[in-house]
């Protein structure tokens, strides 16, 4: 998928994993997972390190994508801005070493559904408005 500048990407960005105990008295696992619209300003092309280097091609023109992109705060996201270093694209990353997957269409609480004993805490940010 190629997103141009301009565009707006949903990210999934989970927290740091905690315990708690919900209403039936069951401990559980929590991940905290925030979803945040980022505008992309800025695609690349860029070189594809994973097949350079498992098919001993030696390096190769760019040519697959990558992206810088700005959530509401002003945090910078890159994705992939250093080559692919994958057979697929990678994470989203910030400079402070937060990371965070394209959001799936799929509706969070069965796609983050994992072990009874896991619990995800999702926010979704793309639907909020201004007052």
């Amino acid at each position: 998928m190629s997103f141009g500048s301009g565009s707006v990407v949903a990210i999934d960005e989970k927290g740091a994993k905690y315990e708690a105990v919900c209403d039936l008295g069951c401990p559980h696992t929590v991940t905290p997972v925030t979803r945040r619209p980022i505008t992309i300003v800025e695609e690349k092309q860029v070189r594809d390190l994973f097949s350079e280097g498992w098919g001993n091609t030696g390096p190769k023109p760019p040519s697959l994508p990558a992206y810088r992109a700005v959530d509401a705060d002003g945090t910078e996201w890159l994705r992939d801005w250093d080559g692919w270093v994958n057979d697929v694209p990678g994470p989203w990353t910030t400079a402070d070493g937060r990371r965070a997957q394209t959001a799936s269409p799929i509706d969070p609480a069965r796609q983050y559904a994992s072990r009874p004993s896991d619990a995800y805490k999702f926010t979704d940010l793309t639907a909020a408005t201004e007052a």
